[in-house]
């Protein structure tokens, strides 16, 4: 009877597992082969309904396993690479001198963003340059066969299965599409969004149109703490330790010559402190900017005081200083005052 009872508590406990909360049937099984795939959307689909539409899920059903899109994954190489390997990879001299004519080009819209978010047109030309060169480079992999076969993939299936809930919402709001292609990882649009990035920040539209996708990467920004503008620390660490590396970004001579004059500046002026001389204190009715330290009450302004006290450097004088009839300082263990 106890045996019994063990294995129907068992087999009870199995059963919840492969059912799971609510009845729901167990997650889509993940594969790392293309073989899977379809009964894997068939597995999906099944789970989805109630949380995406049919509309959506049909335009899952007509995707495909990416090859692409795992070649991708498996070979990324970039980070293998060291900052500067990566920087001429990326062109970024280039990127700097279509950055600045691209600012000018744009700067009402720039401003625009700025004045909304906060965000200077700098962080933002950065992103754009380097993600797609200002648009013209920006994947052409199917986005929804992407996602979708990332989200099979056994690598990372739990987190490309929160961007694939969020690319079927996206295409319920018509910002997705079945034919919509960008890069091999679902990104897509000017400054290359996942699609949740594009649910949690994107303003309204398609990324693939540059306003669109500049005011989603501010909003972006700005969520994650960007707080206005801000002058960077002189002598940052990482200027400080490498100073070529100005030149391997790319900058101009003229802005190169002009951040070393400054550091040289901000060197000869540390150079030059030094420690801070004591001050004494002087009961002199006559100074003219005394520090008040305190004031009866009732004294017209302009009557002397010996509570006005001025902070006196000593090489303006012999010691302290006493006007008139003015009673003479007690010592205090080295404090100066009156008794």
């Amino acid at each position: 009877m106890r045996t019994n009872v063990v294995k129907g508590t068992f087999a009870a406990l199995g059963l919840a597992v492969l059912v799971g909360p609510g009845g729901a049937a167990q997650a889509a099984q993940c594969g790392n082969t293309s073989a899977g795939f379809e009964a894997w959307k068939r597995e999906f689909a099944e789970e989805a309904r109630g949380r995406a539409s049919a509309a959506s899920l049909a335009a899952l059903a007509n995707t495909s396993y990416s090859t692409a899109t795992i070649s991708a994954d498996r070979g990324q190489r970039s980070f293998k690479l060291s900052l500067d390997q990566f920087m001429a990879k990326r062109g970024a001299p280039t990127i700097v001198s279509r950055g600045r004519a691209m600012k000018r080009t744009h700067a009402a819209l720039f401003d625009a963003i700025e004045r909304r978010y906060g965000v200077p047109p700098g962080p933002l030309l950065a992103i754009w340059g380097m993600e797609t060169s200002f648009g013209a480079v920006r994947g052409n992999v199917n986005t929804l066969s992407a996602v979708a076969t990332l989200a099979y993939d056994c690598r990372r299936s739990a987190f490309f299965t929160d961007q694939l809930y969020a690319a079927l919402t996206l295409v319920d709001r018509g910002v997705l599409t079945a034919s919509t292609r960008g890069a091999a990882h679902g990104e897509v649009g000017h400054t290359q969004f996942l699609p949740k990035s594009i649910l949690n920040y994107g303003t309204g539209g398609s990324l693939d149109d540059s306003t669109n996708a500049l005011n989603a990467t501010a909003n972006f920004l700005k969520a994650h703490g960007w707080r206005g503008r801000r002058r960077l620390p002189a002598g940052r660490a990482e200027l400080r330790g490498d100073p070529g590396l100005e030149r391997r970004l790319g900058l101009p001579a003229r802005d190169r010559d002009h951040r070393a004059a400054h550091r040289r500046r901000l060197s000869r002026a540390r150079a030059r402190r030094r420690p801070a001389r004591p001050l004494r204190a002087s009961l002199d009715p006559r100074d003219p900017e005394p520090t008040r330290l305190g004031t009866r009450a009732g004294r017209r302004p302009g009557r002397p005081s010996l509570h006005a006290v001025s902070l006196r450097d000593p090489s303006e004088g012999a010691g302290a200083r006493f006007a008139g009839n003015a009673p003479r300082p007690c010592s205090t263990g080295g404090r100066t005052g009156s008794r």
